[in-house]
C-alpha cells in the first residue's frame, strides 16, 4: 500500500522537512508521526525543520512582506519586492 510506504519512508529518514505555507493536512500527518516516533524512542524532540511563507495566503495568493515573531524552530521566508 503507498500509505505504508510513504510511512516507512518517513519513520527511515533522518530529518522532516514540513512545508506549513498550504496547510496540507498530509504535511500535519507526517509532522505528527514524526513527533509520535520520536516520543515512543524516548526522546524529547523529533529532527524536523518546518517552513512557512508568511507571503503566501491560505488560498495560495501572494501577500505582501509581513514580519512576525515565531518559535525559532520554524523558517519564515518573507517576499521580495
Amino acid at each position: 500500500m503507498i500509505t505504508d510506504k510513504i510511512n516507512q519512508m518517513i519513520a527511515d529518514c533522518g530529518l522532516l522537512i514540513g512545508n506549513l505555507t498550504y496547510s496540507n493536512p498530509n504535511v500535519y500527518h507526517e509532522i505528527g508521526f514524526v513527533m509520535g516516533k520520536a516520543k515512543a524512542e524516548g526522546r524529547d524532540s523529533a529532527n524536523m525543520l518546518l517552513i512557512l511563507d508568511e507571503s503566501v495566503d491560505a488560498a495560495g495568493m501572494p501577500q505582501g512582506p509581513r514580519v512576525t515573531n515565531g518559535p525559532l524552530a520554524m523558517a519564515k521566508l518573507s517576499a521580495k519586492s
